[in-house]
C-alpha cells in the first residue's frame, strides 16, 4: 500500500512544459516527422548528389520500457524510411563513447570522428542518422543517474542533433523496471525498489522516483539542446 502510495504522489506531477501535454501520438507523429521529410528528399536524388547535405543526427534516448526495442529493429534501421544506423540500431558504440567513460578522458571531435567514419560505411542517401539507446538517459532500475552529464557530452559532440524522448506513465514503467529487475536475479522487494522514505542516511532507493518527474528531465534536454531541438508535446 506504501509503494503505490509513493507512485500516485510521482504521478501527480504534471508531465507539462509550455502548456504543452505528452501523449503517446505526439512522440510518435515526432519520429514520423523525419521520414515524410526524408522521402521527398530522396524522391530528387540528383538534387541529393548535387547538395550533399550532411544528415539530421536524431539522438534517441529512450527512456527503459518505452517501445525503444520496436523502434530500433523496426523504424531506425531502415534506409527506406530515410533512417541509418552508423553505430547499430541499438547504439551500444554510444554507451562506450558517452556512458562508460572515464569523464575527464572524453574529447568530442574524436567521438565525432569516429562516428563519422562510421556513418561513411552507411546509405550514402539516408537524410537522418540515428544514435538509440535507453541507457543515455540513465539506468534506474541499476541505481545509476547520470543524464545530465551524458547530455553535455552529446551536445559537445553533435550541437545541432535533435534528442527524441518517450515517456510512458509511471506506474506502468516503474513496475516494468522491477520485472527487469527480478528476472535479471535482483532479490528487493518492491518496497525496497522503489524505497520507503525511512532510508539510513548515506543510503537511497535503487529505483528513485523522482526520475519519473519526467518535466524535470525534458527540462534538462531543453536547456542543453534548445527547445526546438527537442520533442516539444502538442497542448
Amino acid at each position: 500500500m506504501e509503494a503505490a502510495r509513493m507512485i500516485r504522489m510521482c504521478r501527480t506531477r504534471q508531465w507539462r512544459t509550455n502548456g504543452g501535454i505528452f501523449t503517446a501520438n505526439s512522440c510518435i507523429g515526432f519520429i514520423f516527422s523525419f521520414p515524410i521529410v526524408c522521402m521527398n528528399v530522396c524522391a530528387h536524388p540528383a538534387r541529393l548528389r548535387t547538395m550533399k547535405p550532411e544528415p539530421q543526427i536524431l539522438v534517441h534516448v529512450g527512456l527503459h520500457k518505452c517501445g525503444s526495442t520496436w523502434l530500433q529493429k523496426e523504424i531506425f534501421c531502415r534506409p527506406d524510411y530515410g533512417f541509418t544506423a552508423p553505430w547499430g540500431a541499438m547504439s551500444h558504440r554510444a554507451v562506450t563513447e558517452f556512458v562508460a567513460l572515464d569523464p575527464l578522458c572524453f574529447d568530442p571531435a574524436i567521438t565525432r570522428a569516429k562516428f563519422d567514419d562510421a556513418l561513411r560505411d552507411g546509405p550514402a542517401d539516408a537524410p537522418v542518422a540515428v544514435i538509440s539507446h535507453e541507457a543515455l538517459s540513465s539506468r534506474p532500475h541499476h541505481g545509476m543517474y547520470y543524464a545530465p552529464g551524458v547530455a553535455d557530452r552529446l551536445h559537445q559532440t553533435f550541437p545541432q542533433a535533435k534528442v527524441l524522448l518517450i515517456f510512458r506513465e509511471q506506474a506502468s514503467i516503474i513496475y516494468s523496471l522491477y520485472g527487469e529487475h527480478i528476472r535479471n536475479g535482483g532479490r528487493h522487494s518492491f518496497a525496497q525498489f522503489i524505497g520507503t522514505g525511512n532510508e539510513p542516511p548515506g543510503w537511497t532507493a535503487l529505483c528513485r522516483l523522482s526520475f519519473f518527474e519526467y518535466d524535470r528531465l525534458l527540462q534538462m534536454y531543453q536547456d542543453v539542446f534548445g527547445a526546438e531541438h527537442v520533442l516539444r508535446p502538442a497542448a
